[in-house]
């Protein structure tokens, strides 16, 4: 027995030796999960900026004064700068950006957890900006000292966790609810690709805003109304085209407001009401270089009022937006290589009734057409890149009662830049750029703005 016994555990310790001799030579299992660190930045500095004499519509005027100023190019008040951390694995993980540009560390645009139940769906919660499907030629980091051009949103919405509509032309969803005001920061992002070249996304934004009341297990207040919420979904499909491009279409909600026991009405909006929208685009990427990107928005009627400077407007309709961007990369890299890159923004058939304020009846009144082109064409010289951002904005005038109102302007800008590339997508520029004087549609005389601005970039892979 003892024989046999020793047999045994002679064998059982040949087979550990065996398995510990195989984990020795192989290693342990590899980890189903990474961590990976890039980084984005960009920041703006005009050590001078000179702002010609104005003059408001009552013919107050303000005195020409030099300014200097730190911050982001697009007009934030510090400059972007931060790391991108993405840990997980494949099928589930978290992705934030770090952002170290106010006074502390702070989630930048993106800090969500991500995950991928099966091959052909994958969902994002929390905080998000995702361009899978938005639009592909944004505007120039040199334009703002020029003259400010539409973002890539104006083409074809991306997909936002907060403020459904923030890029698009100045219009934020916000709401107040049982007098408690604020912009929610959290959302829902379904992604499906049932089939090759198709993506169908549902973005559902916007939460977080507290009702008062609310008695739900197990947040309480700390929720959103679900009217708000699926109010500003936003639904889209793409589907991309081999060797041709990328075709697009979406819903875009707008449910903004105020809301006490259960009733919504419109609140004061400055520069107009808001308006869901249908949106459809065409991203054409068949010719190497050339990326050519045209969308369109239709905005549908609302019924609500709102007022605007003491006038009370209602049946808005923002009409028709019509967005073009290409961008052409020739040459190559390096020396004697090129880049032009341009955009053509209009809105039109802007249609409501005012009320003007102290009258008694409403008239029809009519937004006028608004064109913004931009031009910036550059040309690598070796030892640097010399580029220029042109600029024209056209305002005509609206009507109210059959009347024009004399409200439209006309806008220029011009500036050169030069630029020193410091690795792939690393960066300084700066150069000159003048806003020329205009009268806006207030009456208002603007002076001209010229800017001095040094501006960086990095981005770490």
């Amino acid at each position: 027995m003892k024989r046999f016994i020793m047999k045994r555990i002679s064998v059982v310790l040949s087979v550990l030796v065996t398995v510990y001799g195989l984990y020795a030579q192989d290693g342990p299992p590899p980890p189903d999960w990474s961590v990976t660190v890039s980084g984005y930045g960009k920041g703006a500095f005009t050590p001078i900026q000179y702002a010609g004499e104005s003059k408001d519509a009552s013919g107050n005027k303000t005195a020409a004064q030099t300014y200097t100023g730190l911050g982001a190019s697009w007009g934030f008040q510090y400059p972007s700068l931060g790391l991108t951390v993405n840990a997980g694995s494949e099928t589930i993980g978290v992705h934030a950006d770090v952002q170290f540009d106010k006074t502390g560390i702070a989630v930048g645009n993106n800090g969500y957890a991500y995950v991928k139940p099966f091959g052909f769906v994958s969902m994002k919660f929390g905080k998000y900006i995702d361009g899978t499907l938005g639009g592909k030629v944004g505007g120039t980091d040199f334009s703002t000292f020029v003259l400010p051009e539409k973002g890539e949103d104006n083409i074809f919405t991306r997909f936002l966790s907060s403020e459904n509509t923030s890029a698009n032309a100045g219009y934020e969803t916000s709401i107040t609810v049982d007098g408690n005001s604020g912009k929610a920061e959290k959302g829902v992002l379904l992604f499906l690709t049932p089939i090759k070249g198709l993506t169908l996304g549902l973005n559902l934004p916007s939460m977080g805003q507290a009702v008062s009341g609310a008695n739900t297990f197990p947040w309480g207040d700390k929720q959103t109304a679900a009217e708000y919420v699926w109010g500003n979904a936003q639904a889209t499909a793409g589907y991309a085209i081999e060797g041709v491009g990328l075709v697009r279409a979406q819903y875009v909600g707008v449910k903004n407001g105020v809301v006490n026991a259960g009733e919504w009405k419109l609140e004061d909006y400055v520069g107009g009401a808001p308006n869901s929208r249908v949106e459809a685009a065409f991203a054409y990427t068949g010719v190497q270089g050339l990326t050519l990107d045209v969308g369109g928005k239709y905005y549908l009627p609302t019924d609500g009022t709102y007022t605007d400077h003491g006038d009370v407007r209602s049946d808005y309709a923002r009409g028709v937006v019509l967005a073009l961007g290409a961008q052409y990369n020739g040459g190559g890299f390096g020396k004697g290589s090129y880049t032009i890159e341009g955009r053509v923004d209009g809105a039109f058939g802007g249609k409501y009734k005012v009320t003007p304020s102290g009258a008694s009846s409403a008239q029809d009144a009519e937004n006028g057409i608004n064109l913004n082109a931009h031009l910036s064409p550059s040309y690598n010289l070796g030892v640097c890149t010399i580029g220029g951002d042109f600029g024209f904005e056209l305002q005509s005038d609206n009507k109210v009662g059959g009347t024009e109102d004399k409200a439209g302007y006309t806008r220029l800008g011009a500036g050169i830049w030069f630029q020193k590339d410091l690795g792939v997508a690393k960066y300084i520029k700066a150069g000159v750029g003048a806003a020329l004087p205009y009268t806006d549609n207030a009456d208002n005389e603007h002076g001209i703005v010229i800017s001095v601005p040094i501006i960086f970039q990095y981005i770490f892979f």
